[in-house]
């Protein structure tokens, strides 16, 4: 486990540098997930620049990242009614089979445990 956030006190540089990667996939996002119901885990949400783009398919959308300072940017994205949580993707806290969708869009290199890619 990751004792400290990688990326607090970068939300503000890594989210101008991340917005024209978002708006650029926001297309095939929306294509690979298609319309659905049910609850969406935005893994490793970072600043929610893909939050519309999930809510957009019809899903509940539910954001995790380890970074406050991410989160904090996040916060300016999401609806009345989403939650965003900070936490450790190597620990959901979710039951099993639950959510129903879990796209990690860019975080699966930041994640805190190789057990996630073994």
């Amino acid at each position: 486990m990751v004792s400290e956030p990688r990326y607090d006190g970068l939300a503000d540089w890594y989210d101008e540098l991340n917005a024209a990667w978002a708006q650029d996939n926001r297309a095939p996002l929306l294509d690979l997930l298609g319309p659905g119901t049910g609850l969406c885990l935005d893994l490793g949400c970072g600043t929610g620049q893909n939050l519309e783009t999930l809510r957009a398919t019809g899903r509940r959308v539910v954001g995790l990242d380890y970074s406050s300072d991410q989160l904090r940017l996040a916060n300016d994205r999401r609806v009345r009614g989403e939650a965003l949580i900070r936490g450790d993707a190597a620990a959901l806290p979710f039951a099993d089979g639950s959510p129903d969708r879990t796209p990690d869009i860019s975080g699966i290199g930041l994640a805190s445990s190789r057990a996630l890619v073994a």
